[in-house]
């Protein structure tokens, strides 16, 4: 998230904005079940207007 929040701000936009969905195409994680590496993220949900 360090990372991600880094470049986020870098482009312009305030990480508190912007959701991040943690994952590993690497190594799999957080991919087809929970991981336990990535503790920090809390799941969120969507609300969608107008559709």
């Amino acid at each position: 998230k360090i990372e991600g929040s880094a470049y986020v701000i870098k482009i312009g936009y305030i990480p508190a904005t912007v959701p991040f969905v943690p994952s590993s195409g690497w190594i799999g994680d957080n991919l087809l079940v929970p991981s336990s590496i990535m503790p920090w993220f809390i799941v969120w949900s969507i609300e969608r207007k107008g559709i």
